[in-house]
């Protein structure tokens, strides 16, 4: 029989190899950047043939059209990758939507309660930035840009509009990662290694994904990969605690969707001539630590990510091993 991570597999279904399947998925990964880079060949283009030279067209592809071109070409990415990876799914390995995750009572309120868990999440972040601020400055720039903040400037249709959009476009992201990760990748690696080493291979290879952050220099790029792997590990504990993808997918999701838009809100609500597509773009670099080493500002949230996921990732693996001894 198949040792299952969630749902059973179906009779006749087939398992890949493990280092096929990292492989698969790391190629996979690769073929749906193709709209992203059709995308931006053709947006280069028309800016070229307006002419714009190269840093003009840089800048506004991660500012003033990050909303209308970059975000949805990055979303296309990962639908694309989702499309491929269901397919070899039901084509190849031949099971379905309950072995990798779909599957248990009570589906939508795991995932609600993954979505609160996802913002108490960013909340617990920033308090642990502002407690590690030394001599508190963070704090005392907080309070300093409280002053400034208009919470009117939030409520008109394009901040709303924008807002929204980001939301959605990071819930769906964070839900096809999860996906791919923690359901497709990590019940398929268990089915040859066992869940431990699965959750260990996925988590690594989703942080081989995210390699762009040393971008932003050797330092920082260490740091973000800490930060990233301890993400990753504590997501795989989830999901192997609950058996099922619901309330991971909700976490990941409103996890990035809160981080982003937290970080906006400020900014969009002292000056009302910020353009959400802008702000939107500064806040993505310094989130993805896509920032050139010079911009990049390494707040104490960088360091609390490693400290307080890893924290988390091993007060849920001691639990999964007191259940299985219990």
């Amino acid at each position: 029989m198949i040792r299952s991570v969630y749902g059973p597999w179906p009779e006749g279904a087939r398992r890949p190899w493990g280092w096929a399947a990292l492989a698969l998925a790391a190629l996979s990964y690769l073929a749906s950047a193709l709209p992203v880079l059709i995308i931006t060949m053709v947006y280069a283009a028309v800016q070229t043939a307006t002419g714009a030279d190269v840093g003009e067209i840089n800048a506004a592809f991660m500012g003033e059209d990050a909303l209308s071109v970059m975000f949805p070409a990055l979303l296309a990415q990962f639908a694309v990758w989702l499309v491929l990876t269901l397919i070899w799914l039901g084509a190849f390995e031949r099971r379905g939507a309950s072995s990798i995750g779909f599957c248990g009572r009570g589906f939508l309120a795991r995932y609600l309660r993954g979505l609160v868990i996802g913002v108490a999440l960013v909340a617990a972040l920033s308090g642990l930035a502002v407690l590690l601020a030394p001599g508190g400055a963070d704090a005392q720039d907080a309070a300093a840009r409280l002053e400034s903040i208009d919470p009117s400037l939030l409520l008109t249709g394009a901040v709303l509009g924008a807002l929204g959009f980001i939301l959605v476009g990071f819930l769906f992201q964070g839900a096809v990662e999860e996906v791919i990760f923690r359901g497709w990748l990590l019940s398929a690696l268990a089915s040859r290694w066992g869940v431990a080493l699965a959750a260990f291979a996925s988590c690594g290879l989703f942080s081989l994904l995210h390699l762009h952050v040393f971008a932003s220099g050797a330092v920082i790029g260490s740091a973000a990969i800490a930060g990233i792997t301890m993400t990753g590990l504590f997501f795989a504990a989830y999901a192997i605690a609950e058996r099922s993808l619901a309330g991971v997918m909700g976490a990941h999701g409103a996890y990035n969707a809160s981080l982003v838009i937290a970080s906006m809100a400020p900014q969009l609500a002292s000056d009302p001539e910020a353009s959400s597509s802008v702000v939107f773009g500064e806040v993505l670099q310094q989130a993805t630590a896509l920032s050139a080493p010079d911009e990049f500002v390494a707040g104490p949230q960088l360091w609390a990510q490693t400290g307080l996921f890893g924290f988390l990732a091993l007060m849920l693996a001691l639990r999964l091993v007191a259940r299985r001894k219990g």
